[in-house]
């Protein structure tokens, strides 16, 4: 099964969420953008998830993308 440019970014979308990741987006003076990049970087990671249900439903979207060839311990 081939999946679509949009289904698979979809599916990128849905991962990083289930990770607790966010995309913020913020027009800064290109002088300032260095200490943006430095304040991003500087942030802890985001605590990992607990509900097992993400966990599934990781491993769910990444056999979408692997056709189904990953393994149950690729996701930690």
């Amino acid at each position: 099964m081939s999946l679509s440019a949009a289904e698979r970014k979809q599916l990128q979308r849905d991962r990083a969420r289930a990770l607790g990741l966010l995309k913020v987006e913020v027009w800064v003076a290109e002088s300032q953008a260095p200490k943006v990049r430095d304040f991003a970087r500087s942030l802890p990671a985001p605590e990992p998830p607990t509900d097992p249900r993400q966990i599934d439903w990781l491993r769910e979207i990444d056999a979408k993308l692997d056709g189904g060839e990953r393994g149950q311990g690729s996701l930690i």
